[in-house]
């Protein structure tokens, strides 16, 4: 809809003499020169002279007369509003910038630069303009229309003085009670109809059919519609659309003769008035406060740079507060903390269910009356390898209720409200807007207010709305170059570890940080490197996926340990590893013997904790200034003088001292707690005995060193993966620091060789190493139908295949947990006889089974179950060993950005968000991120291309599920950037060459 044409007026009838002749003139302005063109009329509410006394013998009969009294003045007012309407719409109009510049067309070739000029910069002068007025029609004026060639200066005085005369009448509607703008106030509010559509299918993913039950596909319902269309009131969408057009043509200028009643933005001010008035009497209508946010965008382009904070300020807390505020009731967001607890007292009913289900005895309604429906069920024939029972294969789901566990989709998502679509589609236009038109980048000069008015809007919307992603992605995918730049810098500074951080070009400038100065909680530029275990296997046909990884250091390829930065893919030699802030050389005296030094090498790398709502990035306690780090080298906590064991983020490290402790030892006011550099270090502090360092691992590692080889043979192939990778990471970071003298073992109290001469002893830990290769190599063990499908898609092998180090399958992890999941999606274990009574599936399934679209907020215990139900990972230690590594990696995040995943907490208390899809994801958000990597591949800015090839590298990289559709598209956009990047290398070759012809001929 042009929001610059006339809509059709309303039917305005004749307005009654006799009841006009008791109005007033109080609604004109004295000082606005339209008063003779608009009647100045008031309505009086009080009872007329010439309808006589109603007696006290007919008490009956006043309230009739009172009632049409009130319509009266109801409907003479309406005609009024109605009046005023209709010259707002007939009101002069400027001539726009593109009139101008198609009216210097028809002029001479010799003044054709001169006169679009001319017209251009009376086009966009502010108060004084020479141009040509537009009037929609003549007949609506109450004065002659001037010739069509006739110039004379436009003034905004004429719409001022109608649009206070709307403010005033408005006003005066609502303090009397009249509802004028509705076409019948006694209506009910209006319904919306809830829209059905298909289940979200992204195309940028091959289908498969291994999760859904028996093989079949989903089937839904057309989208249809279910119920009533939405109908706005004539006056209100005739006012709405008035409102808009004053928006885009007058508020482009401002007062021709300011004075102190009326100042040079005064119709922009009283536009936010109206604005903010209708808003505020249809609040609770989704539908025009939609179609009012609309109008009121374009203010960003035609408002003057000084109403800019005035105008965020509005959009803050008239527009995108209340638009939230009812998105996330309809969603539940305000519901997620609040109603955590209240599936507490149904854990025993959940249970006896669960286990019902599992032995295969259900005897549920299949709808709401009640009646059941018994099926003949037949298992499928056992494969007969033995099943050994254990307590992992009587696995029991965290979710208490999962069907009344708050889950949040994403506002894009299929088959919802069309509420919700209303709500949601304000935000994207209204970010594009400000970020193409309104001046954020901080200056020294610059107004500061208006930096500060948008951080406000941007939290509003980061911490209500989940999925505010989209949003900005629609703004990088879809727009220009200034609001792709500006949109990317709030990407990376929202979501850092999702997006990654650039590492050539120069970052962006923070527009989410807090105004206060401090220490940021986010480093862009800084690495978060991990251990990482690289595949020796070369690429072949029969692996066409494998291909050599090179150390960014020394260029040669890594096999085995290695590290590998999270964040933007770098990856080196653990020997090659030589961070500035990562790398720690101490020399240390004996206890015994001071005169003998010994070197300790610590390798770590700090963690970058995300942008918490109230994050800082140092924890300050006697002296110290910690931070959590990923520890590559065994070392002792200066507190307790243990190991600090895990594979990730161990420990706190002082960047002052480089001492490390556990998270645990600060929390405890002990006297052990050393003050940063008061001691003299000695061997002390590096020293551990053999058999205390072994019960601290076997402490630490307890429920998975007691299982014994039949028990771990039980397991399925994905238990076992994790099993091994993360008993193989512990080992070498063990041999690690016993190599670089971060921890030296002794026996009896003799030191060891410390220079790596004496290797480490083996125990427990290798034990479960050896059994989980025996078990991994015999090619023997349960896999799930997921990884089936992604192992033989890829043409991987068993043996040589590490889940938890192939980036592509943590994305199609990350893919599944984060979908829905039925409890017949897999087995509950064996059954006793090939014949059962079960329920049969519902077919065919209805607009409800939407359900296939992917959660943006789920529970913690929603990712557990989802491992369970979708990969087969019943024991509860692999759950959260395997949970704890995708979060380490960004791949999700707890909604309250706590940087540890497991913290103590209530499961049923700690929910999860997905920021960023990535390309395996079932969501109509891939795209808009498939587009904002084309986007940035065509910008000419370098630190914009280099963010786009972070989002294709760790959001988009293709596997064998990759749809053919996706690897086109995504080659073709890889193709052009190099064809531009070549061609822009070419140029100054060709001009060169074509330079030196010309003076050789």
């Amino acid at each position: 809809m042009n929001l610059s044409t006339p809509t059709p007026r309303s039917r305005v009838p004749a307005i009654d003499t006799n009841i006009a002749q008791d109005f007033s003139s109080s609604l004109a302005s004295p000082t606005t020169p339209s008063h003779n063109e608009v009647p100045s009329l008031r309505i009086s509410v009080s009872p007329r002279t010439d309808i006589p006394a109603m007696s006290p013998s007919t008490p009956r009969t006043q309230p009739h007369h009172k009632i049409n009294s009130t319509n009266r003045a109801r409907t003479e007012s309406r005609k009024l509003l109605a009046h005023v309407l209709d010259q707002l719409e007939r009101r002069a109009l400027p001539l726009g910038i593109f009139d101008a510049y198609d009216r210097t067309e028809d002029q001479g070739s010799e003044n054709n630069l001169g006169a679009l000029l001319q017209s251009v910069k009376g086009a966009v002068n502010p108060k004084k303009a020479k141009l040509e007025v537009r009037r929609p029609s003549p007949a609506g004026m109450g004065e002659d229309v001037s010739d069509e060639g006739e110039e004379h200066e436009y003034s905004t005085d004429a719409t001022y003085g109608l649009m206070l005369q709307l403010k005033e009448l408005l006003r005066v509607s609502v303090d009397q009670d009249w509802h004028i703008l509705d076409d019948n106030p006694s209506d009910q509010p209006n319904e919306y109809y809830e829209a059905s559509g298909k289940p979200g299918i992204s195309p940028f993913r091959r289908s498969r059919n291994s999760l859904q039950p028996g093989g079949q596909r989903n089937r839904s319902r057309s989208p249809s519609i279910d119920g009533k269309r939405t109908r706005t009131p004539e006056l209100l969408s005739s006012c709405i659309s008035i409102l808009a057009s004053v928006v885009l043509e007058d508020c482009r200028f401002q007062i021709a003769s300011p004075r102190p009643s009326c100042p040079p933005n005064a119709l922009q001010a009283l536009i936010l008035d109206v604005a903010q008035f209708l808003l505020h009497t249809h609040r609770h209508d989704p539908n025009i406060t939609s179609k009012i946010g609309f109008a009121m965008i374009p203010a960003f382009s035609t408002f003057r740079p000084e109403m800019h904070g005035r105008l965020l300020t509005f959009f803050e807390t008239a527009v995108i507060r209340g638009v939230l505020e009812d998105l996330g009731q309809i969603q539940g967001v305000s519901d997620i903390t609040s109603n955590a607890n209240d599936f507490a007292s149904e854990s025993t009913a959940v249970v006896t269910y669960h286990s019902a289900k599992r032995n295969k005895i259900v005897a549920e309604p299949l709808n709401s009356a009640g009646s059941s429906v018994v099926a003949i069920h037949i298992d499928p024939v056992q494969d007969l390898t033995p099943h050994f029972e254990s307590e992992y294969s009587q696995w029991k789901p965290w979710s208490i209720s999962p069907d009344k566990a708050q889950k949040l989709r994403s506002t894009y998502a299929p088959s919802q409200s069309l509420t919700v679509y209303l709500l949601s589609s304000l935000i994207a236009p209204m970010l594009a807007t400000i970020l193409e038109f309104v001046d954020l980048e901080p200056k020294p000069d610059a107004r500061t207010d208006v930096l500060h008015r948008f951080r406000r809007l941007l939290r509003l919307i980061v911490e209500i709305k989940p999925d505010a992603y989209s949003d900005v992605l629609q703004v990088v995918g879809y727009h220009t170059h200034q609001a792709r730049r500006t949109a990317l810098a709030i990407l990376c500074a929202v979501w850092p570890k999702a997006v990654g951080h650039i590492a050539v070009s120069r970052p962006f400038v923070d527009l989410y940080a807090p105004d206060q100065t401090g220490s940021s909680p986010y480093i862009p530029t800084e690495h978060q490197f991990i251990p990482w275990r690289f595949s020796s296997q070369l690429a072949s046909p029969s692996s066409p996926r494998t291909f050599r990884h090179d150390c960014r250091s020394c260029s040669q390829p890594i096999y085995g340990f290695g590290l590998m930065c999270t964040l933007c893919t770098c990856i080196v030699h653990f020997d090659c590893y030589d961070h500035p802030e990562g790398s720690k050389l101490l020399q240390y005296p004996l206890a015994s013997d001071s005169g003998v030094q010994r070197m300790a090498v610590y390798r770590f790398s700090p963690v970058q904790i995300g942008l918490p709502k109230s994050a800082k990035l140092f924890i300050h306690k006697h002296g110290h200034a910690f931070r959590p780090a990923n520890l590559f080298t065994l070392c002792l906590c200066i507190v307790c003088r243990q190991p600090l064991w895990g594979c990730s983020s161990q420990g706190l490290n002082c960047s002052s001292c480089m001492l490390f402790a556990h998270t645990d030892c600060l929390t405890s006011s002990t006297p052990d707690n050393p003050t940063c550099s008061s001691r003299i270090l000695n061997s002390n502090y590096f020293n551990i005995e053999w058999d205390q360092l072994r019960k601290t691992c076997m402490e630490y590692y307890s429920e998975i060193f007691r299982l014994s080889y039949n028990e771990l043979r039980m397991l399925s192939f994905e238990e076992i993966s994790v099993i091994h990778s993360t008993m193989w990471t512990q080992a070498q970071i063990i041999s690690s620091g016993i190599a670089l003298g971060s921890v030296v073992v002794a026996r009896n109290g003799a030191n060891t060789d410390h220079s790596g001469k004496l290797k480490m002893e083996e125990f427990e830990l290798h034990r479960v190493i050896r059994w989980c290769e025996d078990l991994l190599y015999a090619d023997h063990q349960h896999l799930s139908n997921a990884m089936d499908d992604y192992m033989e898609a890829n043409s991987l092998a068993r043996s040589e295949h590490f889940m938890m180090f192939d980036w592509t399958n943590l994305m199609y992890i990350r893919s599944i947990i984060r979908s829905p999941y039925t409890e017949e999606h897999i087995p509950h274990g064996s059954s006793t006889n090939l014949l059962s009574v079960s329920q049969p599936l519902p077919f065919p399934v209805s607009a409800s089974d939407a359900t296939s679209s992917p959660f943006d907020v789920v529970p913690l215990s929603h990712l557990r179950d989802a491992l369970g139900h979708g990969l087969n990972i019943h024991s509860d230690v692999v759950a959260r060993l395997l949970l704890s590594h995708l979060h380490h990696l960004g791949l999700f995040q707890r909604v309250d950005h706590s940087p540890v995943l497991f913290s103590g907490d209530n499961i049923t208390d700690v929910y999860c968000s997905f920021p960023l899809p990535f390309g395996l994801d079932l969501s109509p958000t891939v795209e808009a991120l498939v587009a904002a990597v084309e986007g940035c591949l065509q910008d000419l800015d370098l630190s914009v291309t280099e963010v786009g090839l972070l989002l294709l590298v760790r959001r988009l990289w293709p596997n064998g599920l990759t749809s053919d559709y996706a690897l086109q598209r995504l080659t073709r956009c890889v193709l052009l950037w190099i064809l531009a990047e070549v061609r822009e290398l070419l140029d100054p070759i060709t001009r060169l060459t074509t330079t030196r012809m010309t003076i050789w001929l």
